[in-house]
């Protein structure tokens, strides 16, 4: 299971093609998904995806705005999954990479996987500017949200791991300090 976020160290040949794939937010313009893992309607409304059958991951809010912003029809013939359908505890739901890492536990805990693992592309936890140079302002990239955001990633990596899936965060693992 691996996960692609939209940090700029993505490098989309590095994801590689083997076996799913979430793609967090913008992620998802670069990297054929499996699933596209993002919090709200205006994500929905401006990334298009490398693979628009993707299946989609949000909340059931994202998806209340995204009809009466009159979007839907981008929901049409894909497979949905909405966050509150996952057993997780609700604060690891926060954030569109929280709420990933969520999904890939929830999918790997499904299959059989003689060793099951989480492997993170992209995932940088610092600066504003995403793989492609591109700052989107609409979200808050300041150190005291990334700061929330690694507290929040601990606690979940930790989670997943007692259940006996290994996780790693590829460049963020130092920034998280395990």
């Amino acid at each position: 299971m691996r996960i692609a976020a939209p940090g700029p160290s993505l490098d989309a040949e590095a994801v590689g093609k083997e076996g799913p794939l979430i793609a967090v937010n913008r992620a998802a313009e670069v990297v054929p998904c499996s699933w596209w893992a993002f919090r709200d309607w205006q994500t929905f409304e401006a990334v298009n995806p490398m693979d628009p059958e993707c299946g989609i991951f949000t909340d059931t809010v994202a998806r209340d705005a995204i009809r009466r912003h009159g979007h839907w029809k981008k929901f049409r013939g894909r497979r949905v999954i909405y966050t509150e359908e996952l057993v997780v505890p609700n604060k690891f739901l926060l954030y569109s990479f929280t709420a990933a890492l969520c999904l890939a536990y929830h999918l790997q805990s499904q299959t059989w996987a003689t060793a099951p693992k989480i492997e993170c592309f992209g995932c940088d936890l610092a600066g504003t500017v995403d793989w492609d140079g591109h700052t989107d302002r609409r979200y808050d990239r300041s150190q005291e949200r990334w700061d929330c955001e690694i507290a929040l990633i601990r606690e979940v990596v930790g989670w997943i791991r007692k259940k006996g899936i290994e996780v790693d965060l590829g460049p963020a693992t130092r920034t998280i300090g395990n």
